[in-house]
């Protein structure tokens, strides 16, 4: 969990020195909604989520913040009137390539 908004992390993000733990990290970041994180998480709704990270890879957000990190990799879906990216295709391991070359 963080407090910071999703402009701001990813600006963090963009330094090798940030992006050294996001490698392995699954990360969401929400709008916040209390000034409490733990009740503000609580009161937290699905349009409120502004970024999700899995293993370090951005998959969904913004459209803005998408098209700046990803341009042209993700698709557009809207989510209660607010228009998001998802990225569903795994651009460092392509599906079938762990069980190709698993031992």
């Amino acid at each position: 969990m963080t407090v910071r908004t999703i402009a701001r992390f990813c600006l963090n993000a963009s330094s090798r020195t940030s992006t050294e733990y996001l490698d392995t990290t699954d990360i969401v970041i929400v709008a916040q909604r209390d000034d409490e994180p733990n009740q503000s998480l609580l009161l937290s709704r699905l349009q409120d989520v502004q970024g999700v990270w899995v293993g370090g890879d951005l998959m969904y957000s913004s459209r803005a913040v998408i098209d700046k990190v990803k341009p042209g990799q993700c698709d557009a879906v809207t989510v209660h009137g607010s228009k998001k990216r998802v990225c569903v295709k795994d651009a460092k391991e392509p599906v079938g390539w762990k069980s190709a070359n698993a031992q």
